[in-house]
This record gives C-alpha cells, sequence and structure tokens, in this order.
C-alpha cells in the first residue's frame, strides 16, 4: 500500500464491550442476565477482541508500534506521537476518538468489529 510506511506509531482505541461494563458494574451476577445475555454477550465480546487482537498482530509484524486504549480510558495526551489513530467498535467509539484528534492532520481508520449486529 503507497504510504503506508509513514504510519510507524498506531493508536488504537477500542470501544468497551457490555460485557465488560456489566463486569464493571456487577450485573453478571443477576440470574437474569446469566439466563438471557450472558451468551450473546460474551460471543460478541469473542468476536470484537478477536478482531482486535488480529488486527495488532498484522500490525506488529509489519513493524508498527501499537499502542491500545479503551474508549473509556482515552485521554487528548494518548494521540501525542501518533501517526494513525485507529478506532475499533462502533459510531460511538469513531465519533469520541475523532472527538479528541486536535491535530488534523492525523488520519482516523474506523473498523466495525460487530459488523453483523445490524
Amino acid at each position: 500500500m503507497p504510504g503506508a510506511n509513514k504510519y510507524k506509531n498506531l493508536l488504537i482505541v477500542c470501544k468497551t464491550s457490555r460485557l465488560d461494563r456489566f463486569q464493571k458494574k456487577g450485573f453478571l451476577d443477576k440470574p437474569y442476565i446469566q439466563r438471557v445475555y450472558k451468551a450473546q454477550l460474551q460471543e460478541t465480546h469473542n468476536q470484537h477482541h478477536g478482531v482486535i487482537d488480529e488486527f495488532v498482530a498484522t500490525a506488529t509484524r509489519m513493524g508498527k508500534k501499537v499502542t491500545i486504549r479503551s474508549d473509556d480510558e482515552l485521554r487528548p495526551t494518548d494521540i501525542l506521537g501518533t501517526d494513525l489513530v485507529i478506532s475499533m467498535g462502533g459510531d460511538h467509539t469513531f465519533l469520541h476518538a475523532s472527538a479528541l484528534i486536535w491535530d488534523k492532520r492525523i488520519p482516523i481508520l474506523g473498523i466495525n468489529t460487530y459488523p453483523t449486529m445490524f
């Protein structure tokens, strides 16, 4: 890909999955969540993280320096020294990451990590 070598420092902004959010709030212990949602939450969580893991492995093999931040922990200072921001999640993750890029010369790439959801 022409120009691919100019992007050496990658920042991946990944969404916090519902499974992660539910775990943080203690909702996974609720019987209703266990019965109805846990398998679905685990499946989407695994698919999301599988996409991220594969992307990171590929970028690392290409000699890229990869930093990963969740959308919950992303700060404007995380953008410093970044050549390319990759948003991995959905619309919210992309909009949140793009709002923090103050240097408009830094491109952002959005990857939907669960495209079969809709």
